[in-house]
């Protein structure tokens, strides 16, 4: 039995992209909890290699901060 790779986000259709997208905002606007577990789940893809990169480069996030 042969397995279908799983979708990538470019993959997806910008339908599917903005649905994902907006539940996982919509579910971190109303509950804590999902902000927490998005945050460990982040952690762990940065443990197993999926993060790749980043938005905001490491010395920009001080100026962010002063």
């Amino acid at each position: 039995m042969s397995k279908m790779p799983l979708p990538k986000w470019g993959d997806l259709n910008t339908y599917e992209r903005h649905k994902l997208l907006g539940e996982l905002i919509d579910s971190m606007i109303y509950s804590g909890e999902a902000v927490q577990h998005l945050k460990i789940t982040v952690e762990q893809f940065k443990l197993m290699g999926y993060v790749r990169s980043v938005i905001l480069p490491q010395n920009e996030l001080n100026l962010l901060n002063e």
